[in-house]
């Protein structure tokens, strides 16, 4: 017995030794127990090795990321970005492309993240061009997928419906849980981008069961190290995906049991094996340097890290404060303000634009009094101002004079079609228009300039029941309310359309001032 204690003895007396002797060589200290210090250090050294190489970082993925991470200064590569996408735009008159929309999306969330409105770059406004799905499905659910995240970063005001591109992205999951680009199967990079998209919606009951779907097949196909792969392949941009997907929902991948696998989480996997010595990071396991994978993996860690700090979520951008670049001439803040009651209307370019072309005044020369109402027959004038029609008092309407203002403007819409009275052949010029009345002017001269107003039933009804009052509005207007939602003419960001409401003054200077936009 006591031979085999000693035995015992110098067997764990030689074990420490090795131990201690691999210790002095080989230095254990895992990841999970200096996780916050090490994913800073990994950022930082990260965002050095891309500025350091910038001339292969200065498109909209690492703008996106390194302008998130905010601790660093990036105004000369913010700079450079956008003179030589303003000098892109000129040449190519404003458009960046004719297949591939997601570029769209890209620039104004790169825009976006440095503080500069992607509606007014160059004179051209980078939203308007998302408003078209079937465009945007060129690249199948990519495009709406972005789309959506571009336009909720800031709450901008959307082009199309939300709920379009919402019910297109629910419609593509793959039976059991999870999204694909064309394969049957499900993949987690597009599975992880739909859940981003979908993060700002993830307390909406209709859209709850998407996402816990989708997180179950995250985790089900989650490898035995943590990472992820897509055709087969476990690499650095799908780990990186992920990582954006869970952090945007909430959730935290270093303690999420779902996320765990082998005491490992996703960012282990991600710094471990794809994290080289020089600071950027490789496609696949242990390989070289990676521009897209180095970019989606430092976005990725920043996302986390605004995560653990509390702040909004990488593409959630609602933190920033956004203006216009000041070296437009169309900018709203290169024309004289003379009213002193617009300063924070949300239409306060449209106004501005129409009063300095003489198509709306003031009450008063300082007052614009924007959340007045306004009359059939000043809606009628300024419609006629603005198409520069030639004055007409053949109108035939018993209760318009001819020595009313209004008459000759009044009969100048009613001859272009633009405008219609009632069946007992009165205008009722002195009735408030409604919001509804006003949507089917917009139609009518919409129509008339040759812009496309053919909607079908199904799309009418994604455009419409966005808004909880949506059946308050009158049948004959349905289709014209649905397509003033669609060209943004009524912005789909207000909560209720309210179609009876008398319009404001400012809400028809917007529409009018987007109508003649689009024309």
């Amino acid at each position: 017995m006591k031979n085999n204690n000693k035995r015992l003895s110098i067997i764990l007396s030689i074990a420490i030794l090795i131990s201690l002797a691999i210790g002095l060589y080989f230095p254990i200290e895992t990841y999970a127990e200096n996780e916050s210090s090490n994913i800073d250090e990994v950022i930082q050294e990260t965002a050095d090795y891309m500025l350091k190489n910038r001339d292969g970082f200065s498109d909209d993925w690492p703008i996106i990321g390194l302008a998130r991470y905010e601790n660093i200064n990036i105004d000369k590569l913010s700079e450079m970005y956008l003179n030589d996408l303003k000098e892109e735009l000129n040449e190519k008159q404003g458009i960046l492309t004719t297949n591939k929309y997601t570029d769209y999306s890209k620039t104004i969330l790169a825009l976006t993240s440095f503080g500069i409105n992607p509606k007014d770059i160059a004179g051209y406004n980078l939203i308007e061009n998302l408003s078209d799905m079937d465009n945007l499905i060129i690249q199948g659910i990519n495009g709406p997928i972005w789309a959506l995240i571009a336009i909720d970063s800031n709450d901008y005001t959307s082009p199309i419906a939300r709920n379009t591109l919402i019910d297109y992205i629910l419609e593509h999951e793959i039976q059991g849980g999870g999204w694909s680009l064309s394969s049957e199967n499900p993949d987690s990079d597009i599975t992880a981008m739909v859940l981003t998209s979908l993060s700002k919606y993830k307390d909406r009951a209709d859209i709850k069961p998407y996402i816990e779907r989708g997180l179950d097949f995250l985790s089900n196909t989650q490898s035995t190290n943590a990472g992820f792969e897509t055709m087969s392949v476990e690499n650095a941009e799908s780990s990186a995906q992920v990582i954006v997907a869970l952090t945007s929902l909430g959730i935290d991948p270093l303690s999420d049991a779902r996320f765990i696998k082998n005491d490992k989480n996703v960012i282990d996997n991600l710094i471990d094996n794809f994290y080289t010595s020089l600071g950027g990071f490789s496609h696949l396991k242990d390989g070289k340097e990676n521009k897209i994978a180095t970019e989606q993996s430092f976005y990725a860690l920043v996302s986390y890290q605004r995560f653990k700090e509390g702040r909004t979520s990488l593409f959630d951008m609602t933190d920033i404060n956004i203006s216009i670049d000041n070296n437009n001439e169309t900018s709203n803040e290169t024309i004289k303000n003379p009213f002193n009651d617009i300063e924070n209307d949300s239409e306060k370019l449209a106004i501005l634009e129409l009063n300095k072309e003489g198509v709306i005044n003031g009450v008063t020369q300082t007052e614009f009094q924007p959340s007045k109402s306004i009359t059939r027959a000043e809606f009628a004038t300024l419609v006629s101002r603005a198409f520069d029609m030639e004055e007409s008092h053949n109108h035939g309407f018993l209760d318009v004079k001819q020595s009313d203002w209004f008459s000759g403007y009044i009969g100048a819409a009613k001859s272009s079609g633009f405008i219609n009275g009632y069946t007992d052949n009165t205008f009722k010029p002195q009735n408030n228009i409604t919001r509804q009345e006003a949507a089917i002017i917009m139609y009518n001269i919409a129509k008339s300039e040759g812009i496309d107003v053919t909607m079908g039933e199904a799309e009418i009804r994604n455009y419409l029941s966005q808004f909880p009052d949506y059946l308050k509005i009158a049948v004959w207007s349905k289709e014209e309310m649905a397509f003033s939602v669609k060209k943004a003419y009524i912005p789909n960001s207000i909560i209720n359309i309210e179609p009876t409401r008398p319009a404001t003054r400012s809400e028809v200077a917007g529409m009018l001032y987007r109508l003649l936009e689009d024309i």
